[in-house]
């Protein structure tokens, strides 16, 4: 079988079309009313990569179930979605998941597709071996639900200019989750740098996601007014956070963020972040972080 490039836990999607599920044959629609948001929607198999035969999956009902969640419109020109969806015996005894992988794509004439992927995985206990019918349908609905929110979060942010990036971060609680990760991601990737104020916002922000990639962001940015809230993350005591902020620091670079990792190193109490803050400080003192 020819596989899509790109693997959810241990199952790969496959191109094996189900019946029913393409544009020409009842692809998924929502309830309401009025013309259904895209072009097409392909809903694919999956085989499992060790080569046994995956869980039982209700794919195309769970598939048309994520689109009754609520109405989804892209909010530009009709797209193309990929969606690839299968069942795997879980991790904890006689449990299921079921994972999803969604692809939005956009391709004008004559250029190359652009495609703006979502993954996800929904555990359903006690439904592996056929059990629990429902759940495994709501299961298989919740991946492709989730990672229909995350593909269509990542197009909407990745064909947006940078103003409406600054925008969407700024006014972060009136936005999806889904949308404003999309845009920590993007401000990052592009060094937009006006984006700096907002993600130093997301500094409180009772999200580990959120906080963790706001400050992977800051770190690629590399604007030096975000070292000071960093200096300070970097002695918190959460288990994952000092690290981040140490490293972006020293993406960061400059003679403030030598003098940030120099007071981590000489004031915190914990000897592993004190070594990280050092070996950190080395690095841009050889002058491999600048």
């Amino acid at each position: 079988m020819v596989r899509i490039a790109a693997t959810v836990g241990s199952l790969v999607l496959g191109i094996a079309t189900f019946p029913g599920c393409t544009a020409d044959h009842g692809a998924p629609r929502p309830a309401q009313g009025g013309a259904f948001p895209f072009k097409e929607v392909r809903v694919t198999s999956v085989e499992n990569e060790d080569g046994t035969t995956p869980e039982p999956c209700p794919v195309e009902a769970g598939v048309f179930l994520a689109f009754l969640v609520r109405d989804r419109d892209p909010g530009s020109d009709r797209l193309t979605l990929r969606i690839a969806v299968g069942c795997e015996a879980g991790e904890a005894p006689g449990s299921l998941a079921a994972h999803a992988l969604v692809e939005t794509v956009v391709q004008a004439a004559d250029t190359p597709e652009e495609i703006y992927e979502g993954a996800a995985i929904a555990e359903c206990r006690g439904c592996g071996r056929g059990k629990g019918h429902l759940a495994v349908l709501m299961a298989v609905a919740r991946a492709a639900s989730e990672a229909l929110e995350q593909s269509l979060a990542q197009h909407r942010v990745g064909e947006a200019p940078d103003d409406e990036v600054v925008r969407l971060l700024a006014a972060q609680r009136a936005e999806p989750r889904q949308v404003i990760l999309a845009a920590i991601e993007e401000a990052g990737s592009r060094h937009i740098r006006a984006a700096t104020a907002s993600l130093l916002h997301m500094m409180e922000i009772d999200d580990q996601e959120v906080l963790l990639r706001a400050i992977g962001a800051l770190g690629r940015i590399g604007d030096p007014s975000a070292v000071r809230a960093l200096g300070r993350l970097a002695t918190s005591p959460a288990a994952e956070i000092p690290h981040v902020a140490l490293r972006a620091i020293a993406d960061i670079g400059g003679n403030e963020a030598r003098r940030a990792l120099d007071v981590v190193a000489s004031q915190t109490s914990d000897p592993v972040i004190a070594r990280e803050a050092r070996d950190l400080l080395e690095e841009l003192e050889d002058g491999r972080s600048e």
